[in-house]
């Protein structure tokens, strides 16, 4: 539009020279192709004029495009909010905004001289002038995106469903921050570190659910490149996007980490071995055309979760048993909220069973005695209390308060549901603080699932008060610190399962079966409970609940 007032004034007075040559060729022209019958002479005129305008403008996109091809300053490597104005394509972009500016401006003051103020032509004129000029700033420089994107970040809402976290080896940045404007608007907001740092307001990696992975096999593939993949990738709620670009220096290594990656759960590949990774190339519609994004039915933890010993035990999950990991994976992600509840009870259910294989896999007296018990909640609960957990208190590693719980860590509003449930539950200060813990857990796991039902209503309340409860028990048993692998013997002389080993910091490592097993294709089996400790007589009943170990 900006051209087209520029045009105006040119049209209506140049009388010699370049300009004044290509109107007559296209007034002749359209008088030749189009019978005077069916238009008037100054019809003709305003075809010239029409097509004079178009082509200005596929002038001005061309320069625009090529400035794209342009190798970008120096300065790009500079820190700020908007750091994409000193992108060369931005820069010219500015350039030509300029310069249309200057030109109908000055088209402003020759029209004076032709018309008067109240002719059509001048408020044309005006009317093309302004609204170009305001469409035109607005496309290269949406300002009120970029603020809108940066207050959403900065005052910590919900977030988590909107904006992409990247993670990339290329040599330019692919943030929103980075990248002048895709056709003037911004359709996927992507953040990279930087951003994070820029905008000091607490906003870490971890609490985003969407990453945006992009490899260029023309770069190394570093180590701390791998790093904060694998960092993302076991977050509990993360969901990961990985596109591949080219097929350069580096493609078998490229290869073998998508390989990787893709047998997660939680994660989608993309190869583009066409496609060169740039910081001008539309990465929003190859992000669209993925339709990644989902609804979710429960809460993002680190929402609810508010204390920092609890919020860190959360985000260790991923540097336990990988079937931890999985397995809450599935809850976070595919599950509706009912289901939910009940999985996050036998997710705590899991991790009574490995606390009590790690404890007392070899002890066949032990499990004569209390195998049966395995399976009963609450009876493993107690159990452990007596055999791991005081001894965890005592030592000092159970550092979680009464004062917490009860006063910052679980809300009124989760209180009122206890009192619900439970309406005899009484916090009592008398008792141990993972005594409380234990108790409150299976209790409601008791009344919840195993004897009763909740209603709807309650349901995202529960959710998040059994979540808690979760961490917390995850917490007092130190399960995070637990890490498995699989052993080439058999179980039993002539069996295909492989025997389990755990293993707890710098501790020595533990046979966990037969309470653990692994069957052949990796999968690790959690037994239900033992009848006798003979291998013939033994009851195998295996638990519902069986995922793909991949412990790395």
């Amino acid at each position: 539009m900006l051209a087209s007032a520029v045009n105006f004034h040119v049209w209506l007075n140049i009388e010699n020279g370049p300009a004044a040559v290509i109107r007559d060729v296209l007034e002749r022209f359209y008088r030749r192709i189009i019978p005077s019958l069916l238009i008037s002479g100054a019809g003709y005129i305003l075809f010239a004029e029409l097509t004079f305008i178009a082509g200005t403008v596929m002038i001005v996109f061309l320069l625009n495009h090529l400035a794209g091809m342009l190798p970008d300053t120096e300065l790009q490597g500079v820190s700020g909010k908007y750091r994409f104005v000193y992108r060369t394509s931005f820069l010219c972009d500015v350039f030509a905004g300029l310069f249309l500016e200057l030109a109908a401006a000055a088209g402003l003051g020759g029209m004076t001289e032709i018309l008067t103020g109240e002719s059509a032509a001048a408020w044309l004129f005006m009317l093309f002038f302004v609204c170009g000029s305001v469409l035109y700033w607005r496309s290269i420089l949406p300002a009120a995106q970029y603020h809108k994107v940066w207050n959403l970040l900065k005052a910590d809402r919900e977030y988590e469903d909107q904006v992409w976290y990247c993670i990339s080896n290329g040599r330019e940045g692919l943030s929103t921050f980075d990248r002048v404007p895709w056709k003037g608007k911004i359709s996927q907001i992507i953040v990279a570190g930087e951003d994070l740092k820029a905008l000091d307001a607490g906003v870490k990696m971890e609490t985003f659910v969407y990453y945006l992975i992009c490899i260029d096999s023309d770069e190394d593939i570093r180590e701390e490149f791998v790093s904060r993949i694998y960092s993302a990738l076991n977050t509990p709620h993360s969901r990961l996007l990985v596109l591949s670009f080219g097929y350069g220096k580096n493609g078998i290594d490229v290869k073998r980490l998508l390989g990787v990656l893709s047998e997660n759960s939680n994660v989608r590949t993309e190869e583009f071995p066409d496609l060169k990774l740039h910081g001008r190339m539309d990465i929003e519609s190859l992000i669209s055309d993925q339709n990644f994004r989902r609804k979710r039915n429960v809460r993002m933890p680190l929402r609810f979760v508010k204390n920092e010993e609890l919020a860190d035990t959360y985000l260790s999950i991923g540097k336990g048993p990988c079937l931890c990991l999985q397995f809450l994976r599935k809850i976070l992600n595919d599950l509706e909220i009912l289901p939910a509840i009940y999985a996050v009870f036998d997710f705590t259910d899991l991790q009574y069973r490995m606390a009590a294989a790690y404890e007392h896999g070899d002890d066949t007296a032990w499990m004569k005695e209390h195998g049966k018990d395995i399976g009963n909640i609450m009876s493993m609960g107690k159990e452990l209390e007596e055999s791991v957990i005081r001894k965890k208190f005592q030592q000092g590693d159970i550092r979680i308060t009464f004062e917490e719980i009860f006063s910052r860590i679980i809300t009124e509003e989760e209180m009122a549901v206890i009192r619900k449930y439970l309406p005899d539950y009484r916090p009592d200060r008398t008792y141990p603080v993972y005594t409380s813990i234990v108790y409150l857990t299976t209790s409601l796991r008791n009344v919840l699932r195993g004897h009763g039902s909740f209603e709807h209503v309650d349901a995202e309340i529960l959710f998040e008060l059994v979540f808690k409860l979760a961490l917390m028990n995850i917490l007092i048993l130190s399960a995070n610190d637990l890490t498995l692998e699989t052993e080439d013997s058999p179980v039993w002389p002539g069996e295909t399962y492989r025997k389990v080993i755990g293993r707890k910091n710098s501790d020595t490592v533990r046979n966990m079966s037969p309470f653990l097993m692994a069957s052949g294709t990796g999968n690790i089996l959690v037994f239900n409970n033992w009848d006798k400790p003979s291998k013939k007589k033994m009851k195998k009943k295996l638990w519902n609940i069986l995922i793909t170990w991949m412990e790395r």
